[in-house]
């Protein structure tokens, strides 16, 4: 949900596909799956989906980028993405 000066609060919906690399093993078992013996790398992913989620419409939010700009403005709302999902993992 987003604040539009034009439409009001509208819902937005965002499609598409993400990547993520494990970089550190160990860390990543250790703090991800830790004593979990029945830890399934799609709930992994669910986790992760519903944090980008959260950070896209935060990111979204705070651009201020009207509804009906929002497919011409990709580039600039992308990098507005990867800078607060980089804080986000950051703090893990």
């Amino acid at each position: 949900m987003m604040r539009d000066k034009d439409f009001g609060i509208v819902r937005l919906r965002a499609f598409g596909t993400f990547d993520f690399r494990i970089t550190n093993p160990p860390v990543f078992l250790k703090e991800v799956a830790g004593t979990d013996h029945h830890f399934r790398l799609d709930e992994f992913a669910e986790t992760m989906r519903s944090r980008i989620v959260s950070v896209f419409s935060e990111a979204l939010a705070s651009c201020g980028v009207p509804a009906l700009d929002v497919a011409s403005r990709y580039s600039e709302l992308t990098a507005i993405l990867i800078v607060m999902l980089l804080v986000m993992l950051a703090k893990r």
